[in-house]
């Protein structure tokens, strides 16, 4: 373990794209409370749904 947050911490984070490529994304992230790191992430991986057009929900009924 790197740090620790508490109850009441205010956690900032960060997060940098490294690859971005038909709907999944590659990066890696920070979080820490204050200047102190509490969790560090190399490699991170999400998948983006795509998102439904509300003229194209219409359609499908």
């Amino acid at each position: 373990m790197i740090g620790q947050a508490f109850s009441g911490d205010r956690i900032e984070l960060y997060f940098e794209i490294i690859k971005n490529k038909r709907g999944f994304v590659v990066g890696r992230g920070v979080a820490s409370v204050g200047n102190q790191v509490i969790i560090k992430a190399e490699e991170i991986m999400i998948y983006l749904q795509p998102t439904i057009k509300q003229s194209e929900e219409g359609n499908n009924l």
